[in-house]
């Protein structure tokens, strides 16, 4: 910073000021103020920023990243002696920086050390090789510096050291030399001064006597801690007594208070400056690279794909001709896990959005994706810009590729939020170089105040000693930190610990804490007198909170779930309701009628609400048991056309259909990867090989000794549709329905429509006899099975279906389970219809009267839709409520015995 010199009102020339801080924060406290006083001439430096502009020739410190990237360059083609079986561990990078610094600031010779100090020095001069020229260490800069102290009168005038607890060893002599040349005066405020400075020309002004009135409270844990901060801050700033920029929060490690104060900050919009600043993922920058992260560390993905597209849309320019509507041409189903497949489907879309191919661009980018971390750095390079890129590229320089997702988490950046006009949050060493009026402490616990000191990972102990690499060790600068805030605010200041922290272990108060200040314990549930926020707030206010909608309602549906009779929060819906009325009146599935026999509230949420699990487009560890039937049944499906195409199923013999079963699925795993997400590849095979093994037991079960047997001159069709209104054949299936497709199929004496896809039929050559055969890969179950409760209604259903299609023909409908051996016939179909056609229509009925209540299927505990049930509905809320939802639904209850 070159600062002019400026003249005042009478003519004289301002004289130049140098004030000497130790962080960022109390630089812009200071500059802040010398605006304000109007203090022209002033410079704000930290000491080695003064020893530059001394030196003079554009001179400057090293930067903390500058340094960090060449060191990463250095580490890869320096022998560093011992040094080099963990050059390549995560970390590395960022520790030898550390100890680089704290070796250059302790004026440590390395070069003549022993071989670990050695490899060092080495790294060190590598690294310093590629730095800029004008980047200098601090010996240097101390050196030139030194050299022309002779200028110091005029280019840094008398110099003011500001509230700075100590210098490191490398700085102290030029401090003393450039004494003798300017007046230069050391004002420790709250601190302690350094013993070093008596004997020197260094002015030492008396520490700043303060009596701040001291309080001390109790939380439950580090969350209820920043609430009760923030409450204090705003209770001070409401009453009059401070204004935001009169107030301190301080830790002594903030990390675990960041994301507590982060978003209470905003839900109480109080302005508040993070001194050691904001996590990068905070903003919109640092999720464009936690996004892209996600993708090259886990996995293609269409879930994640869509995530990251409109971040670096709108972050960094990339893809900004991609229209809104871009996701549309996605099937939303699909896995699309790799670029083959991206390409695949992309390549089948006909009518783009707006008129525009932009398959190039997301081909371009899933390429780019794919390479996975080991090419993070050139993606990132490709895809990021701007601040974007500069977090990427600090994120790859502090640790590996790998370490990707943590390394972002721990990367900040500088906050925007002026301190100037805002409550100060932020470590202890920091806040107290810039102390105010209000001050509270938090964290002031055993574990956390003061921190444990441990060994320079490089350098430890038995190499160097840490007295000499760290003069002042961290359990020391902590203990002087937490005095310096103590009695540094001029006002008052509050100190707070948790009882509990984040895993429940009980915490006790730090050493430090003082014994003469009385403890408030506070409740987490506590009515506080001053709020931070609209929601707490309510929460202070409990009569105002019972007014507010939500918790009427939540309210009512609490008390609902709990008393002896059944409710609309229970599944009590308006008579008639004109939507229940036209979802019955639509052909239902054989799911849907099973839904509406066990569950009519699951047939609610499901076939009316449209509700449903969301499909997962990662790839499984297993397939979960829907998605191995379905595999199972595809494999059926095409193994049963290509021996129809040939003998006929009836006929084959074992040799032919293990063929077609082994066909199959060579036919269909490559389309089912492209189609649906799948395990890994050992877990798949095996799954395959079960499917494929399915094939010949199941018609071994069905046409062997013991089994139903074939039809006379059987032929079969595979996935028959029925009862399908405006249905298509666009995938072309082959086999062609005896019947027309569109036909609506009704049950008898209901008013109940039905639709489905038969997965096989078999007719006999006059059509005279037929067979719905229902593939079930599950456990067989006990005893005789017909409709199994309303579980097992689709064959008998299926079955009614194709003797009304073909005019009465009489069908047999058979349960095959592939793995138990087992084909099963139902004895009396039509019995067996007439009897579940009577509660068909009494569970219409009974939603049509309103009776969406909880039944037999809901406390099934495969039911994918519990979490909208109460949290405690299998322990409390089905045991007292059971018998008021069944007397409700009244004979319905009955079907849930059927054999």
């Amino acid at each position: 910073m070159l600062d002019k010199v400026v003249k005042t009102r009478s003519g004289d020339q301002a004289l130049r000021r140098t004030f000497i801080v130790d962080s960022a924060l109390a630089a812009r406290e200071a500059r802040t103020r010398a605006a304000r006083d109007r203090d022209h001439g002033c410079q704000v430096l930290s000491v080695d920023q003064a020893a530059a502009r001394l030196a003079g020739g554009f001179l400057q410190p090293i930067p903390r990243a500058h340094l960090q990237d060449a060191i990463q360059q250095a580490l890869a083609d320096t022998d560093i002696g011992p040094l080099n079986p963990v050059r390549e561990l995560p970390g590395m990078t960022r520790a030898t920086t550390v100890t680089l610094q704290r070796a250059w600031d302790a004026d440590l010779d390395l070069a003549n050390g022993d071989a670990r100090q050695r490899a060092l020095a080495a790294l060190d001069a590598a690294a310093c090789a590629r730095l800029r020229p004008s980047m200098r260490r601090p010996r240097d800069l101390a050196d030139a510096a030194r050299a022309r102290l002779a200028h110091a009168p005029a280019v840094l005038g008398p110099v003011t050291v500001h509230r700075v607890p100590d210098l490191p060893p490398i700085w102290q002599p030029f401090l003393t030399a450039l004494a003798e040349f300017v007046t230069v005066d050391w004002i420790p405020g709250s601190r302690p001064a350094p013993d070093w400075i008596p004997g020197t020309a260094i002015r030492l002004a008396e520490p700043e006597p303060a009596t701040p009135a001291r309080t001390a409270v109790s939380c439950a844990n580090a969350r209820h801690e920043a609430i009760e901060a923030l409450r204090w801050a705003r209770e001070l700033i409401a009453a009059g007594h401070a204004r935001p920029q009169d107030i301190a929060i301080a830790a002594a490690s903030p990390a675990d208070w960041d994301v507590h104060f982060q978003a209470m900050s905003r839900d109480a919009n109080i302005p508040l400056h993070f001194a050691h600043g904001r996590p990068v993922v905070s903003c919109g920058e640092g999720q464009v690279c936690a996004a892209l992260a996600e993708v090259l560390l886990n996995g293609l993905t269409q879930d994640r794909v869509r995530r990251l597209v409109p971040l670096l849309h709108s972050q960094c320019g990339r893809l900004q001709d991609l229209p809104s509507a871009w996701t549309r041409v996605l099937p939303r189903d699909a896995p699309l896990t790799s670029a083959r497949l991206w390409r695949t489907y992309l390549a089948r879309v006909t009518e783009w959005p707006d008129g525009y191919d932009f398959s190039v661009e997301l081909i371009d980018l899933v390429e780019r994706l794919e390479l996975g971390p080991e090419h993070a750095g050139e993606v990132g390079e490709a895809l990021l810009s701007g601040v974007s890129r500069t977090i990427w590229r600090q994120a790859l320089a502090e640790g590996p590729a790998d370490a990707l997702d943590v390394t972002l988490q721990g990367l900040r950046l500088p906050d925007e939020v002026d301190p100037a006009g805002a409550i100060i949050w932020g470590p202890a060493s920091t806040v107290a170089g810039a102390p105010r009026p209000y001050t509270r402490l938090i964290g002031v616990t055993s574990r956390a105040w003061p921190r444990r000191h441990g060994e320079d990972p490089l350098l430890p102990d038995h190499v160097v000693r840490q007295e000499d690499l760290d003069p002042v060790p961290v359990p020391e600068r902590d203990e002087r930190d937490f005095r310096a805030l103590v009695t540094g605010a001029s006002t008052s200041v509050v100190l707070s610990h948790s009882r509990r922290d984040a895993e429940g272990r009980q915490l006790g108060p730090s050493p430090l804490w003082p014994d003469d200040v009385p403890v408030t314990y506070l409740e987490r549930a506590r009515v506080a007198e001053h709020v931070m926020s609209e929601a707490d707030r309510l929460l202070a206010r409990p009569d105002e909170f019972r007014q507010t909608a939500l918790a009427r309602s939540t309210r009512a549906c609490w008390r609902d779930w709990h008393v002896d009779e059944v409710t609309a929060h229970d599944g009590l819906i308006r008579a008639n309701h004109p939507i229940v009325a036209e979802a019955l009146a639509r052909p239902q599935s054989t799911g849907a009628i099973q839904r509406m026999l066990r569950d009519p509230l699951g047939y609610v949420w499901r076939d009316i609400l449209r509700w449903e699990e969301p499909a997962a487009d990662e790839e499984p560890l297993v397939l979960d048991a829907l998605s191995f039937g379905s595999l199972v049944h595809a494999v059926f499906q095409d193994a049963t056309r290509a021996l129809e195409a040939g003998p006929g199923i009836a006929n084959a013999n074992a040799e032919q259909i293990a063929g077609a079963a082994r066909t199959a699925v060579e036919r269909i795993a490559p389309d089912w990867t492209e189609k649906y997400p799948v395990p890994p590849a050992l877990i798949w095979r095996r799954h395959l090989r079960q499917a494929e093994a399915a094939v010949p037991a199941a018609f071994a079960a069905e046409f062997g000794d013991g089994g139903p047997g074939a039809l006379p001159d059987q032929r079969s069709l595979t996935e028959i549709p029925f009862g399908q209104t405006g249905w298509r054949d666009d995938e072309g299936s082959g086999d062609t329905p005896p019947w027309d497709v569109h036909a609506s199929v009704q049950i008898p004496d209901t008013q109940v429509t039905i639709n489905g896809r038969i997965d096989r039929l078999d007719l006999s050559g006059d059509a005279d006899a037929a067979a719905v055969v229902d593939y079930k890969t599950g456990k067989l179950p006990k005893g005789r099975i017909e409709v199994r409760g309303g579980k097992e209604v689709q064959r008998c259903l299926y079955g009614f279906a194709v003797t009304a299609l073909l005019g009465g023909t009489p069908v047999d409908a058979r349960l095959v389970y592939p793995f138990a051996d087992k084909a099963l016939t139902l004895d009396d179909p039509a019995a067996t219809l007439r009897t579940l056609a009577d509660y068909i229509d009494l569970g219409r009925q009974q939603l049509l009267q309103g009776l969406a209540l909880p039944g037999d299927g809901t406390e099934d505990k495969y039911n994918d839709l519990r979490f909208a049930l109460p949290g405690d509905a299998k322990d409390r809320y089905f045991r007292d409520k059971r018998g008021l939802f069944r007397a409700r639904l009244g004979e319905l209850v009955d079907a849930w015995s059927l054999p």
